[in-house]
């Protein structure tokens, strides 16, 4: 009788125990998902651009590369989007796809929708395209295109030994790859995903990317100080 009462006193122990540990790692589990998939979407606004854009169909089908709408000025700053009329020099004529028809597949009547959209409230009109910035860096942060543009390509133009290919300046695809989302294989725009606190992008530059280069090894020379062909100083970037 008494061995019973221990074995049933022994299974109420561990039936409580495991009442214990259940809600703990249940919680667990809750937290994780909260963080990983809930939190990021609540801290996070998502903005999409007003007209739908394909790089792909510009780059693969049309033949452009990065340089054709995203250029310098005369005084070496950046253009950042380009301007209604750089868009004008291929749309002015109407129309580039021909109208679908009636066999024609959703994305090819998805593609001529957008573009005649494009065409007859852009374009015709003179309106610029109000784009959404993915990337722009902080106030107390100077970064020059112009600057990257000229010094990194005076070392990588192509692929010599181990130095990373960056490519040409005709069609610097590889280096603005290096800084910025890589896009020129998507058909369709990336949704802008904003921080609702600071007001900055999720995908805006940290300075560990800048370090990566800025304090790559392979940018010393020995010349018994230790310096650096790529600047690492404070003040190259923070005014």
């Amino acid at each position: 009788m008494e061995e019973n009462k221990q074995c049933t006193d022994g299974e109420k122990s561990r039936s409580k125990c495991a009442c214990g540990v259940l809600p703990f790692f249940v919680g667990v589990l809750v937290a994780l998902a909260f963080g990983w998939w809930i939190f990021p979407d609540l801290l996070y606004s998502k903005q999409t651009q007003p007209v739908p854009f394909s790089h792909n169909v510009h780059i693969d089908t049309v033949g452009l590369n990065c340089a054709h709408c995203h250029s310098f000025r005369a005084d070496g700053s950046f253009t950042g989007f380009p301007p209604i009329s750089t868009c004008a020099d291929c749309h002015s004529g109407g129309l580039n796809v021909p109208v679908p028809g009636p066999a024609a597949a959703p994305a090819e009547r998805a593609r001529y929708a957008a573009e005649k959209a494009f065409v007859e409230e852009y374009v015709r009109r003179g309106r610029e395209v109000r784009w959404v910035l993915h990337q722009y860096q902080p106030d107390n942060v100077f970064f020059s295109h112009a600057a990257h543009f000229e010094n990194c390509f005076s070392c990588h133009l192509t692929m010599q030994g181990e130095r990373l290919n960056l490519g040409t300046p005709e069609d610097p695809r590889n280096l603005c790859a290096h800084c910025h989302p890589s896009v020129e294989e998507l058909s369709r725009n990336i949704p802008v995903k904003v921080n609702v606190l600071t007001g900055y992008s999720r995908t805006t530059m940290k300075m560990g990317e800048c370090e990566k280069c800025h304090a790559h090894p392979g940018h010393f020379y020995d010349d018994g100080r230790g310096r650096t062909t790529a600047n690492n100083a404070c003040s190259t970037c923070h005014k």
